[in-house]
């Protein structure tokens, strides 16, 4: 029995100390986000930080008029304001800004998300519940934001277009996990350089452009005025029948009068330029949202319109496309990543503007990739791929002096080995004549 006990107690201890060296390497200990800032020492193998929304837009060093714009506070006073745009065309207008020209500040960021967990949580002047804009966030390299998806609008959608088939994460971009340097390729390399250069960043200056044409051909089944088709399928379906005030329930419609749907394309980048045109090849004019008309009804509407999307990181831009009905506004939409598209012809299911799917409810399109050449280099950019270039020729030079040098010293090393050959046949000579 002492040694059973024993035993117990040493299993016990050998458990405890188990449980502690888990818990030290896999629990998030929260840390003071001033701790984040100052890069500090940690005190857990996993730390992580929470950052308000309005102090994180501070960091990435965006300007105050641009954070309004982005967070949607003091809306109609900036230099946007009396032009006819929305409170929702005006942020997103920034957010492109922001993603297309970075500041110093989100390269900083980056830096110290490479190795520290980042959570940001909403301003606290956000009474409605209406959720931030997480594209900021996530250029900056944050790991977690906060949401409320009790509201599916924007920031919810892309959310699920960036994480849907995931299992809940997506691989940062490799320059935000290893560093980017002046001194690696501005293009797509398989070299791993952990090297950080605080001028430089991801996004990194793109040479060329992906470009996705989609053909919009059709409109099938879209629903009338008043009607609910709502799919109640996938894994959440039990979900959607205990709770069918946040999926809808089905209605007929309430009038015999089809719907008379428009389209908005738009796009939506974390990262990088983009922009979008009904011709090729681009013109000076970056748009991010195109609106395109239909003569028919939303049974059966033919639409036969091209619209190219351009986008420097197309992994990381999403596109949004929505059916306008009139005066009731946004009746259904679909939102994906650009980069996960696939070729040929494809239907994109449209969901409600309570993100579910509408029985039958389709938009018919034809999916085409293509290579355009990049002529909206920024400054910084400019920049970061004239001292790549300067880089590149010091190291060749340095090469070819290199080179240069190993061949002398390999010529003089032969001449020396001619000059110890000759020596030893010339003794071997004179070994072997003894009368000489």
């Amino acid at each position: 029995m002492k040694a059973r006990r024993k035993l117990d107690r040493k299993l016990k201890a050998d458990k405890n100390k188990t449980d502690k060296y888990f818990s030290y390497y896999l629990t998030l200990r929260s840390e003071p986000v001033t701790s984040f800032l100052r890069l500090a020492t940690p005190k857990s193998e996993l730390p992580i930080s929470s950052i308000n929304e309005d102090r994180m837009l501070k960091e990435l060093g965006v300007r105050v008029s641009e954070r309004n714009l982005i967070e949607g506070l003091a809306l109609g006073s900036g230099s946007n304001a009396g032009i006819g745009l929305t409170e929702e065309q005006q942020t997103s207008q920034a957010i492109v800004r922001l993603a297309a020209n970075p500041t110093p500040e989100v390269m900083e960021m980056q830096r110290r998300t490479m190795t520290r967990m980042l959570r940001p949580y909403p301003l606290g002047l956000r009474f409605s519940g209406k959720n931030m804009s997480p594209q900021p966030c996530w250029l900056g390299g944050a790991q977690h934001v906060c949401l409320n998806f009790s509201d599916s609008d924007l920031s919810v959608q892309l959310h699920f277009a960036l994480f849907n088939g995931h299992g809940g994460f997506v691989l940062k971009p490799k320059e935000m996990r290893l560093g980017f340097s002046r001194h690696t390729s501005t293009e797509d390399s398989t070299q791993d350089d952990k090297h950080f250069d605080d001028d430089c960043g991801w996004p990194p200056p793109r040479k060329h452009l992906q470009c996705v044409t989609l053909q919009i051909a059709s409109l099938h089944s879209l629903p009338r005025r008043g009607e609910r088709r709502p799919r109640f399928d996938g894994t959440r379906r039990a979900c959607h029948l205990y709770h069918p005030e946040l999926s809808g329930v089905s209605a007929p419609p309430n009038g015999l009068n089809p719907s008379n749907p428009s389209f908005s394309v738009s796009l939506h980048p974390i990262g990088g330029i983009c922009a979008l045109s009904r011709s090729l090849p681009f013109n000076d004019n970056m748009e991010t949202e195109l609106t395109i008309r239909s003569k028919d009804n939303g049974m059966n509407a033919e639409i036969g319109q091209d619209v190219h999307c351009m986008a420097a990181e197309p992994h990381t831009t999403f596109l949004r496309v929505s059916v306008v009905d009139g005066r009731q506004g946004e009746v259904a939409f679909e939102t994906c990543v650009l980069g996960r598209l696939r070729g040929g012809y494809r239907i994109l299911k449209l969901r409600s503007m309570l993100g579910t799917r509408i029985e039958l409810a389709c938009l018919f399109v034809r999916i085409s990739f293509g290579v355009e050449s990049n002529m909206w280099l920024t400054l910084r950019q400019l920049g970061m791929q004239g001292s790549y270039r300067s880089s590149r020729r010091k190291t060749s030079a340095e090469s070819e002096q290199r080179e240069l040098r190993d061949g002398s010293m390999q010529s003089v090393g032969d001449s020396v080995d001619r000059v110890v050959v000759e020596l030893s046949k010339a003794a071997i000579r004179n070994t072997s004549n003894p009368l000489r």
